[in-house]
This record gives C-alpha cells, structure tokens and sequence, in this order.
C-alpha cells in the first residue's frame, strides 16, 4: 500500500474477500522461517512466550543480497525488489533471503 501498489490484485491469491492478496503472495518465501519456529514450539496454547519468539523472529540475521540482515529489513528489501521487477519485467532484480535453517 505505502508503495502505491493495489493490494486488492495478487499473482496467486484472488480471494474477493482478501483485501490484501498482494501481501498474501509476497509473504510466501518466508513462511519457512515461520513454520520452522511454530514446529520447534510444538502444539499447544500460545503463550506470551510463544508470542514474543515470534515477533522476535524478526530480528533473526539473514542474507539476502550477499549481506546479512535482520528478517524484518531482508523482507522490505525484497517487497521492493518484486515490485520494481513487475515496474521493469525484469525478474533478474527480485532479491531472494537465503534460508538457512
């Protein structure tokens, strides 16, 4: 949205329902790093403590264009580089964070 862009329309998502189908789909190449942490946690209740790792998974160091950074900047740096790719059709530009595991 801050960028201009209609988040209504998505590549792959297009529920009428979803006002943010744009986000939806930017956010699939870090899921891993989400879905590692809910497995290492295990089931059960949500605690604070379950909460606060999660919001702190931001702040875990990742490379993505040859340069470590914490998850949050790696995930704006590569919403831009989709969305000058889609600008200029070059798909060379996407900037993708390295998954390590």
């Amino acid at each position: 949205m801050s960028a201009g862009y209609f988040t209504q329309l998505g590549i792959f998502h297009d529920n009428t329902y979803n006002q943010y189908n744009l986000g939806s789909d930017l956010m699939e190449p870090f899921r891993p790093f989400v879905d590692d942490l809910v497995v290492e946690m295990g089931p059960g209740d949500i605690t604070s403590t379950e909460k606060r790792r999660l919001i702190d998974l931001l702040n875990k160091e990742v490379t993505i264009d040859g340069k470590k950074n914490y998850l949050t900047n790696a995930i704006g740096i590569y919403c831009r580089s989709v969305l000058d790719s889609v600008c200029s059709g070059d798909l060379s530009v996407i900037k993708m964070c390295e998954y390590e595991s």
